[in-house]
């Protein structure tokens, strides 16, 4: 961290300069369409800084560069706990960077699905890893990551309800019981309730008996 004057005076010297961030010029302003001509905004300049952790460079107004000068990470920072945050000579190693992208980019494998959805594009790309990818969806783009997570869920229950059928399929077809025939429900007391005939009572129970005993067969089997 730059402590005093001195050095802080210095670290400005080797400072980079970076371009205004715009002006008015030539821009159509209010109701009655006038063209702004020559108009630009001024500042006490831009200059360069580098995040020591990251590499990244960024812009700043040299108002703000002593503040930035001071800052340091915070205690519980994983690779640079109490260190400068930033500095004005530019690191010799470039900024790393990762191989993970945005779900939402162009080149993702589902943008044709996402396209019928509605799903808006990111160009975000660089990312460190597919955790952080899906943390930037979350941050970024919270409606299509809800929407996401809610039609992962559905098809989460579909497929769970898939394979009940055919667990129950299979247990049928090893009981000899046609899957073809509705299995009785379980009763529930209704005015409307109508009476079943004692064959059928006795019908039902034995179809039952029979899956019973082929899923004790196959647990002993599976033991």
């Amino acid at each position: 961290m730059v402590t005093n004057d001195a050095e802080l005076i210095q670290m400005e010297r080797t400072m980079r300069s970076a371009p205004e961030p715009g002006g008015l010029e030539n821009v159509t302003m209010g109701d009655d369409g006038v063209t702004v001509s020559n108009t630009s905004v001024e500042s006490a300049g831009y200059v360069v800084m580098w995040n020591t952790d990251t590499r990244d460079p960024s812009t700043f107004n040299m108002n703000s560069v002593r503040a930035k000068l001071r800052e340091v990470f915070p205690k519980d920072h994983p690779r640079l706990p109490g260190q400068p945050a930033w500095t004005a000579i530019q690191p010799e190693t470039p900024p790393w960077r990762g191989d993970a992208i945005c779900p939402l980019h162009a080149s993702s494998p589902d943008r044709a699905e996402y396209d019928k959805r509605g799903y808006p594009e990111c160009d975000r790309i660089h990312l460190p890893n597919e955790m952080e990818a899906q943390e930037h969806l979350r941050k970024k783009h919270p409606q299509t990551w809800r929407m996401l997570r809610e039609a992962g869920a559905e098809e989460e229950r579909k497929s769970q309800s898939e394979d009940r059928d055919i667990n129950r399929m299979i247990l049928a077809k090893l009981a000899g019981v046609d899957i073809d025939e509705p299995m009785a429900q379980p009763s529930v007391p209704t005015k409307q309730k109508k009476k079943r005939s004692w064959e059928k009572i006795q019908a039902d129970k034995e179809r039952m008996a029979k899956v019973r005993a082929a899923r004790a067969a196959k647990k002993a089997q599976d033991n």
